[in-house]
Formats: structure tokens, sequence, C-alpha cells
């Protein structure tokens, strides 16, 4: 297999080769019951479970118990064993509450990005709840550059500001000298994104979570 040393990583096992993408995906040798490697997003980890042994440790359910499981495997096969972690999950104090919004016309309409495997672009869809109607813009800008490198592959959850109705998310450029972290935002409406850089953390390896916190919000920052 010939991987484009640019865009890709060769991923090998004594069984043969596959292509990783350099943006979106790492090579995760042979592990458990997964005899042979795999392309795992950057944002999961190499596991022993589910359907391809990729787990994201930001998903809380990946660590519920075997009533949860759905695969043809053995019983819980395919999920986590509970342990500390899981514990504090699923039975620790409730998140704090967020303050809702003052009903509006703006409360009625969600967001989405979706994205398009043959033409690796994202497209922001602004969704009618009540009529299911929906109006879509494909993104544009520096996320649009950056979803390029994709490949159509599929993208994070991202981190929705509903005050300012945008996308957010965090992510290194793999293509460029340094994997410079940047910061990125998606206005949900008209699909157009903006990118600055993010200064101060120091070296830094790939952010695996990010959230949006709105009480720490500050205008457009």
């Amino acid at each position: 297999v010939f991987c484009d040393p640019l865009t890709e990583l060769c991923c090998q096992d004594p069984t043969g080769s596959e292509c990783c993408l350099r943006q979106s995906t790492m090579c995760v040798p042979p592990r458990g019951r997964f005899q042979t490697s795999s392309c795992c997003a950057r944002w999961s980890i190499g596991c022993e479970v589910g359907s391809v042994g990729c787990c994201d440790p930001a998903r809380a359910w990946q660590f519920l118990g075997p009533e949860f499981a759905t695969t043809i495997d053995a019983p819980g096969h395919n999920t986590r064993r509970p342990h500390g972690l899981s514990r504090r999950l699923l039975s620790g104090p409730p998140a704090p509450h967020i303050p809702r919004a003052a009903p509006s016309a703006e409360a009625s309409l969600g967001y989405a990005l979706f994205s398009k495997a043959l033409s690796s672009e994202l497209v922001a869809l602004k969704i009618d709840l009540a009529t299911g109607h929906t109006t879509h813009a494909p993104v544009t800008g520096p996320a649009a550059e950056y979803y390029s490198r994709f490949a159509g592959e599929a993208t994070r959850l991202f981190p929705f500001d509903p005050a300012t109705r945008r996308f957010l998310f965090a992510d290194v450029d793999e293509s460029r000298l340094g994997r410079p972290l940047t910061l990125y935002t998606v206005n949900a409406s008209s699909g157009v994104s903006a990118a600055v850089p993010i200064r101060g953390c120091g070296e830094m390896g790939y952010p695996v979570g990010q959230a949006w916190d709105p009480e720490l919000a500050a205008g457009d920052t």
C-alpha cells in the first residue's frame, strides 16, 4: 500500500498495511481481540471493546454495564468494565444547572453540522423544530480548508454556543510545521467560519476533549 507522506501515515501490522489520514486519525497497533492495526480518530484511544477498538474518553456511555451491550458478541463484550471513573460519572453530583434563555423565535430552531463524504465538505443546517423544515449553507473560510484534509471522514462532536449561534472547536494542523493549535468558529446560519491561533499553552499534544462554558463566554472572543 502506498500512502501519501504529506497527508497519510502508513499503518502496518504482520498481515499488511493501510493508510491513516494524518489530520484526523492515528495508527493503533493490534491489541486484545483486534489482531490487526486500526486507524483510530485522534480524539479517541485504542481499546479492546466495540466494533473497531477505538474509544472516545469523552463519551460516558462506554462505561455503562453489560445490559447496554448491543453486539452479537458475548454480553458486555463491547462495553468497558465499570471502574472508579465510571461510578463517579454515573452516580456523582448532578451537573450545574444552566439557565435557559427566554423564549424567542430562535428557541424553535436547531442547528447542526453535517459532513459530505463524497465532496469533503461541511454543511451548516438550520432546522425548524416545529415543522422539520431545513435550510442549509456550505461552510466557508478556514474551517472549510481545515475539513478538506479529512477526506470526508466523520468529525468529533463540536461544542455549540447558543448565545452567538456558533459551533466552536480547537484542533492542531497536522499539515503545517510546528502543528499550530487553532480555534475555529462556524456561524450556524451562514456557514461562514473564522480562525484564530491559540497561544500561551506551550508545547501541546492533540486536544482530545473540549467543551463550551456559556458562563465564561465573553462577547465574540
